[in-house]
């Protein structure tokens, strides 16, 4: 019925704007300037036809009785109320007074063309129909059917309270009034969302707190208020939950769903943005819950309300006991859209594992693999941030291996890791991983290419036993054997890549020997005694204590057996990879045999044809320093498999401890070792393959294999992300400090201070300079540097001693401007040598005073003393 009048109303009323003052039919009204609401009235200023001309209706006395006149004449409205906000019309002004019983305004007593009336005092009306039951109270423009701006029913139509005075006891009423049972919150100013006038019904409400209905509280009478409309508009919370408390809703089951939180008696969602397992716990253990938790992200949303978020950025410890004492952004403050970022959980009472437990998985054997630690009920991996031997050794105690453990790097990651610990650090002496120093459960900054693993081994010597020692890792190393309760290692001079020994001792250790190959490699002769036996394993041996044995002059051993159960085929030995089902292997970085390369291509997956392909270069873990003047100095290469390669400083830790240990590798002294940052151009550029990265030292180790390190062949120097040609390591040892800094200059060998040979102090060492292009230019920018009178400068053929030190520079170009030589343009010294430039400097610039003094032309000879 209400929307057949809405209709019928529609064709009735005319709401114009106004644009000429003539009509036709005297005694009709209409609205002007005003709005027309669908279904609810029309509001608009009252202007009605007298003798032919629109004309406007003066308030004086105007009430709600010509209010209602009007609004009969415009339609079948059930209610009126004089307006006066409608602005000012044109035309005659007109004053009507009315019973309110009239068929239209002509009818009521009238004063037409009245003089003393001003059209900003022109009236208005709204006529409306119906919309409620009397003294009925609702709230609207709120996101909650327990929340938003009050409304109550006075003549059939709903008007909002003003707030002054509005406290928790109106809002009391209101609540109960609407049959909500929770605590009532008044708001104040509450924002008004509709799109048509507002009409107060109710201004100064004072309630006890104990009425039934907010009609029955005192107020200034209806209709009569002195508020500004939608400034200062009454507006309630009944509340629907308890603050801070949490709940699932749109889960499969009971224990899992989207997360809501309670702030000021609603409930409101959480933004997934570094939602992870610790908020989760705190929100599963705030639930009652004491098992696992996992935190879901976009959860689905079905509601069909508007969602509003309390928060958003929450970041727990994990060991809060209610969300809302983890660190937030604020409360209300997100950047999250609507419907696709909403934190869920899974919650359970049961548990994964025992809390600080450790284990080893995704490895190739029991004892090796990616390091997992059980916290809050669930596994998770460590990051390899400054990972080493001590934190391998406390996973390795902790579970239960007594051997030497090795820390591996960048081991296979999954797209599942969970973090739990980043930058963990021990001092060796823990018993739990638990108990080392890390950053705080969850927090790292680690990507899925970056969990910390280990290599643990037993070194119990039982009878038969064998394990590998003096590799980087378990699956690699010399082979040490447990003959009459002794370790021992064995000789290795009868064995070969195609011998059956390898695969025996590899398949003893439990490696998959048809899938990976087994590789003979010498990994030194180490400090256990050599087996007095020569060890030969036949094909169907699987066990490397049923190999025969016979006995062997150890004197005659040329080197201790080495295996690798794991072996990576460098580009060094691969050739037949073309030939493999006609795939290749053109990745630099090396494949592994039987699987993937690394980066590109494939690798051959006939095993026999790749068995052979290594070729040995140099003893595995050597270090050297390559491109420099001398050995001391210059880009480190480390020998993996037998093969040189780089090493990668992408993600690595180099400083002064690395440089140490590399220096004493070498046999030079620690004291000097450092690394080189700046010019590192002139040591040229490596052609080698990139063979371990992520390289960090204590400053302790005797070798560089004993840093923590990636595995090889895991170093992250991929074109793709990095300047491969920006990545080599230089360092610089030297046996004594030798006085000088970089780019310093002197004269050496010469008679006087001002003459000698021109050296230049590079990697704090001296060297000389080649003489083949050197000019008088370049030696007065010499001379002035070394505070030599500029002009004095001059080219010398001798005396001076020449072969002393070696050279560093070759030729040289200086404009003579130059404040020092090492602004000057230079270039490496030639392959084939050079002479060495000398020059004389003359007099001290600061001592400018030239002698006046005759010397003789002749010096006479000397006499040799007499021997006594």
């Amino acid at each position: 019925m209400q929307v057949l009048r809405g209709i019928s109303f529609l064709l009735l009323v005319q709401i114009v704007v106004v644009t000429g003052q003539e009509c036709s039919e005297e005694g009709v009204v209409r609205l002007a300037d005003g709005v027309n609401v669908d279904g609810v009235g029309v509001y608009g200023r009252v202007e009605i036809c007298i003798n032919q001309q629109w004309g406007t209706v003066c308030d004086d006395g105007w009430d709600v009785a010509e209010a209602r006149v009007a609004c009969s004449q415009l339609g079948d409205f059930d209610f009126a109320n004089p307006f006066t906000e409608y602005g000012g019309g044109s035309g005659r002004i007109h004053s009507f007074s009315c019973a309110g019983n009239e068929n239209g305004l002509l009818n009521c007593s009238s004063d037409l063309d009245v003089d003393y009336c001003y059209h900003f005092k022109d009236v208005g009306v709204r006529c409306y129909y119906a919309q409620c039951n009397e003294t009925d109270v609702r709230l609207v423009d709120g996101r909650t059917p327990n929340y938003g701006r009050v409304e109550i029913c006075f003549v059939g139509g709903w008007g909002s309270v003003c707030n002054d005075g509005w406290d928790e006891r109106d809002a009391e009423v209101v609540c109960r009034q609407l049959g909500c049972d929770g605590r009532p919150i008044a708001l104040i100013n509450y924002p008004v969302l509709s799109n048509y006038p507002l009409q107060y019904h109710l201004d100064d409400v004072e309630c006890s707190g104990s009425e039934d209905m907010l009609s029955d509280c005192a107020h200034g009478g209806i209709g009569v208020h002195d508020c500004m409309e939608m400034a200062e508009v009454a507006g309630v919370i009944c509340s629907e939950c308890n603050e801070t408390d949490v709940r699932l809703v749109d889960g499969v089951t009971s224990d899992d769903g989207r997360v809501e939180i309670c702030f000021s008696g609603l409930w409101g969602s959480v933004c997934d943005d570094s939602w992870d397992y610790r908020d989760a716990r705190v929100v599963c253990q705030q639930l009652g819950y004491n098992g696992t938790s996992v935190a879901l992200s976009s959860h689905r949303v079905l509601t069909d309300e508007s969602l509003f978020y309390y928060l958003d950025d929450v970041d727990c410890r994990g060991n809060e006991n209610l969300l809302s004492q983890c660190e937030h952004g604020g409360v209300g403050i997100h950047n999250c859209g609507v419907g696709h970022q909403e934190a869920g959980v899974i919650c359970s009472n049961a548990v994964e594992c025992n809390e600080t437990d450790v284990r080893l998985v995704a490895g190739t054997t029991p004892y090796d693999g990616l390091v997992e630690i059980c916290l809050y009920g669930l596994w998770g991996s460590v990051c390899d941030t400054r990972w080493d031997y001590r934190d391998a050794g406390v996973v390795c105690r902790q579970l239960g291996y007594d051997g030497p453990s090795y820390p591996l790097l960048s081991h296979d990651g999954s797209s599942e890791l969970r973090y739990h610990l980043d930058d963990v650090h021990c001092e060796g002496t823990e018993s739990s991983l638990s108990d080392c120093s890390h950053r705080g459960i969850g927090v790292h900054y680690c990507y899925l290419y970056e969990p910390a693993g280990v290599v643990c081994t037993n070194v119990t010597c039982i009878e038969g036993a064998v394990h590998l020692v003096g590799g980087d890792d378990v699956s690699r190393g010399r082979v040490a054997y447990c003959y009459n309760g002794t370790w021992y290692s064995v000789c290795a001079s009868d064995w070969d890549t195609t011998g059956e020994e390898a695969r025996v001792v590899c398949e003893t250790l439990g490696y998959d020997t048809s899938y990976y190959a087994s590789v003979v490699v010498n990994y030194g002769r180490g400090t256990d005694p050599i087996l007095p036996l020569s060890i030969e394993c036949g094909s169907g041996t699987s066990a490397f204590s049923d190999c025969s044995t016979a006995e062997l002059d150890v004197s005659q051993c040329s080197h201790a057996a080495g295996v690798d159960c794991f072996a990576i085929c460098t580009t060094v030995g691969l050739t037949d990879c073309s030939q493999c089902n006609g795939e290749s292997c053109t990745s630099h970085y090396g494949c592994r045999c039987g699987s993937d390369c690394f980066f590109y291509g494939k690798c051959c997956p006939d095993i026999s044809v790749t068995k052979n392909c290594f070729v040995e270069e140099c003893e595995h873990g050597a270090v050297r320093l390559v491109g420099g003047l001398t050995d001391s100095t210059g880009r480190l290469e480390l020998c993996a498999l037998g093969v040189w390669g780089k090493v990668c400083n992408a993600f690595g830790y180099w400083g002064p401890d690395t440089a140490r240990v590399v220096c004493r590798q070498l046999g030079f002294s620690e004291d000097g070792a450092y690394i080189l940052k700046d010019d590192i151009e002139r040591f040229g550029t490596s052609d080698k393959d990139a063979v371990i990265g992520k390289v960090h030292c204590i400053g302790t180790e005797s070798r560089l294999l004993e840093c923590s390190h990636s595995s090889i062949g895991f170093h992250y120097c991929s074109p793709y992300y990095f300047d491969y040609d920006e990545l080599d390591i230089v360092i610089s040892c030297y046996d004594e400090v030798r006085g000088c800094e970089d780019g310093e200059v002197r004269l050496d060998g010469g008679f006087t201070s001002s003459t000698g040979r021109m050296e230049v102090c590079m990697d704090r060492r001296w060297g000389g300079v080649c003489s083949d292009g050197f000019n008088v230019k370049d030696a007065r920018v010499v001379c002035s540097e070394l505070d030599f009178n500029p002009g004095d400068g001059a080219i010398i053929e001798g005396p001076v001693t020449l072969e002393a030190s070696p050279v560093f520079v070759g030729s040289v170009t200086c404009t003579g401007s130059e404040q020092s030589f090492s602004e000057c343009s230079h270039d490496r010294p030639p392959s084939g040598g050079c002479s060495v430039a000398a020059i004389s400097c003359g007099m001290s610039s600061s001592n400018q005073t030239r002698c006046t003094q005759t010397f003789p032309t002749s010096v006479p000879e000397l006499q040799r003393p007499t021997d006594m």
